[in-house]
């Protein structure tokens, strides 16, 4: 099922990254950033009440999870030179350096950070750890999995539309651009 699960996330976040693009150019990226949030959290959450149905339903919530993804690593990415050019106007310097160079250190603390606090969860639900794949697991432990996978990003999802709210840029739209 793990191999399953895999293609339905990387899958729909190849396909579609053009299409979050377009979004993006026609409703503005901050819109198209709340968007991927959206489904991204709404995917997450879905494929913690559906633990117990079949692995094409888990699947499909999965594909969700992989659509969502795909906009919030295009978006950020596209609104960073934005947020520099924005301060380079307003202060009259260039800190796109410093710009990026927090942005690499928060991405880096993310992802220290993610795989500790999903250790933490598992461990907190008894997750017994086998190099073989053969450790019986509890009902807390299997339910910690889905909790960590499904609950924890959609709270952290929920959490970064506090911040995205401040972002105030306003960008043209496709039509407004191209009259």
């Amino acid at each position: 099922a793990s191999t399953i699960l895999f293609i339905c996330f990387v899958g729909p976040a190849l396909l579609v990254t053009p299409l979050w693009q377009r979004v993006g150019e026609r409703s503005g990226k901050s819109i198209g950033y709340a968007a991927a949030s959206a489904c991204l959290g709404f995917g997450a959450v879905a494929t913690y009440l559906l633990r117990s149905t079949s692995v094409g339903v888990i699947a499909l919530a999965v594909a969700l999870v992989g659509i969502g993804y795909a906009g919030c690593q295009l978006f950020p990415l596209a609104m960073l030179p934005d947020v520099a050019a924005a301060d380079a106007e307003r202060s009259g310097e260039n800190r796109i350096g410093v710009f990026t160079g927090v942005w690499t250190a928060g991405e880096t603390l993310g992802l220290a950070f993610g795989p500790g606090l999903y250790a933490a969860v598992l461990a907190f639900g008894g997750y017994v750890a086998s190099t073989d794949g053969t450790a019986p697991q509890t009902a807390g432990a299997v339910h910690a999995v889905a909790i960590g996978f499904g609950i924890v990003p959609a709270a952290f999802i929920a959490l970064s539309a506090w911040p995205l709210l401040a972002y105030r840029r306003r960008e043209p739209t496709r039509s407004e651009a191209n009259p």
